[in-house]
């Protein structure tokens, strides 16, 4: 992940992303040690470059019950509607499977993946190109994520 927002940066996002709106949706909650760390990097790259950044938390690290995951996907949808982002940043697993990929995947709202651990075939999708959708895991591809935010050819999309 810093390496991705330190790539995104260094090539422009600041003049490219001002006066957007970049909606952050972590999988787990504010407390859990990796999405400080993560979103504290987009936290001052976006919010330097002029963004309106909001976060969510569907909070599944503590609550892993598929029943609650749906609502937590269900809530967040809800916002997306009511906030209208021009992105949205998921990241990690349970925001792919409750949320991009029950809501997310024919949308126009362009989407970056980052920290999904799984193959998107996990979810019931597969990888395709995509105007719309970008990403990488967490060890790999990192730099797909910036080509998205900052007008390169994104590179796959979870499609059912």
């Amino acid at each position: 992940m810093i390496p991705l927002l330190v790539s995104m940066s260094v090539q422009g996002i600041d003049k490219q992303f001002e006066g957007k709106r970049v909606l952050y949706v972590d999988s787990y909650h504010p407390a859990y040690e990796s999405s400080q760390i993560k979103n504290a990097a987009a936290r001052e790259i976006l919010t330097t470059a002029g963004v309106e950044l909001r976060f969510l938390y569907m909070d599944t690290k503590r609550n892993s019950a598929p029943a609650f995951g749906r609502e937590a996907g269900e809530r967040v949808w809800d916002e997306i509607k009511g906030w209208n982002p021009d992105l949205l940043i998921a990241a990690d697993d349970a925001t792919v499977k409750y949320l991009v990929q029950p809501r997310l995947r024919d949308a126009a709202l362009p989407v970056v993946f980052i920290g999904v651990n799984a193959d998107a075939s996990v979810y019931g999708v597969a990888l395709r190109q995509h105007d719309e959708t970008s990403g990488g895991g967490p060890y790999r591809d990192a730099h797909r994520g910036s080509d998205a935010l900052c007008g390169g050819s994104p590179h796959w999309l979870a499609d059912g």
